[in-house]
């Protein structure tokens, strides 16, 4: 006689998760996709204020359409890489790397030197790791929902996405008029 794993469905060759881990982890979905409606927002932000802010410190027009794609460049690669990594070493350590050094980018712009070198780097860093965020976030949800549900498990990050890029001009201009900041 041989027993069985109690969560293992040898039947389907995955593992299932009872009704407890599974509510638990839909729980923590939730809440790390409200996580996600702050990342929106800042990634909504940049577009306004970083030109502003590239200006203030002597980068030209075409300068600051570099540094602004640049994110957006190193964010092809680091979504593949993100990918084989979320596969191999599991999807938190990517979500986590990838949110951690987003965050810590943008205080760097405030200490490190201002000229297009260095915007150039930190812009190439913070595209990179922020890329790595919806591709660990799409995988948890198909991790987590059964294919019946996935959907609604991606409309719920797009949603989020939506959420946090309604609001960032919102807050980028509020907080530009604050600042006094004219261009």
């Amino acid at each position: 006689m041989q027993i069985e794993h109690p969560q293992k469905n040898t039947n389907l060759g995955s593992f299932k998760m009872n009704r407890s881990a599974e509510s638990s982890q839909r729980r923590n979905y939730y809440i790390l996709i409200l996580a996600m409606i702050s990342m929106q927002v800042t990634v909504s932000t940049i577009y306004m204020v970083l030109p502003i802010f590239f200006k203030n410190h002597g980068i030209s027009v075409s300068s600051n359409g570099v540094l602004i794609s640049v994110g957006t460049f190193a964010g092809i690669f680091s979504s593949i890489i993100a990918g084989k990594f979320s596969d191999t070493k599991g999807r938190k350590p990517v979500l986590l790397f990838g949110v951690t050094v987003y965050a810590l980018v943008f205080f760097l712009f405030a200490f490190l030197t201002k000229d297009f070198n260095t915007f150039f780097i930190l812009r190439f860093i913070e595209g990179f790791s922020y890329y790595m965020t919806p591709v660990a976030i799409t995988a948890i949800a198909a991790d987590i929902f059964p294919a019946k549900d996935r959907g609604k498990a991606m409309a719920l990050y797009s949603m989020a996405g939506g959420v946090g890029q309604f609001f960032g001009p919102i807050v980028a201009g509020i907080f530009i008029d604050i600042a006094d900041i004219r261009s």
